[in-house]
């Protein structure tokens, strides 16, 4: 009787070829956890990293997430308003730098109004937490200033090690 007519002959061939398809499926595998691990580690996160975060989103990311979104809806145009707006902008800009002549003035202008449209957002947002902040209770008020003072000192062990340890926003009462 011939090997090649041997049922049981071709079972070894087809394993190794499944043993190295498997194993390599399992490298490939690793290797994009790997990546993904090391992008977490180095990353960490949004709140983590060398830069200190400015007071005001200190101050808007410690108030409890109800607040919060209370404060998007007074001060945040709707989203498609905020879209056209974006879209307007993107043009001006466009159109500015590719003016022939170039015109300097043009696309200063344009910043300019984009910087004022920031001025007037930024202001309707700090009047609207101005008036919630107002209307806390003294209880109220004492526990935000101290979500504050422990967001502070969280930023400060960003400032001397360059990295943030614990869960950023700890015990804002939203979780």
């Amino acid at each position: 009787m011939k090997a090649d007519s041997d049922p049981h002959a071709a079972a070894p061939r087809r394993r190794r070829w499944m043993r190295w398809a498997l194993g390599l499926s399992l490298a490939l595998n690793l290797a994009v956890l790997g990546l993904v691990a090391g992008a977490a580690l180095r990353h960490g996160g949004p709140d983590r990293g060398g830069h200190p975060k400015p007071m005001g989103v200190m101050l808007y990311r410690e108030l409890p997430r109800e607040i919060r979104r209370e404060l998007r809806e007074t001060a945040f145009a709707p989203r498609a308003e905020i879209d056209r707006q974006r879209r307007a902008d993107a043009a001006a800009v466009d159109a500015a730098l590719r003016a022939q002549p170039f015109d300097p003035a043009r696309l200063e202008a344009v910043l300019q109004a984009q910087a004022a449209q920031r001025a007037a957002h930024h202001a309707r947002m700090q009047a609207a937490w101005l008036d919630r902040v107002a209307a806390m209770s003294d209880a109220e008020r004492a526990a935000y200033a101290d979500r504050l003072q422990a967001a502070l000192a969280r930023q400060d062990k960003i400032g001397k090690t360059g990295k943030m340890g614990g869960k950023a926003g700890r015990d804002r009462g939203d979780e």
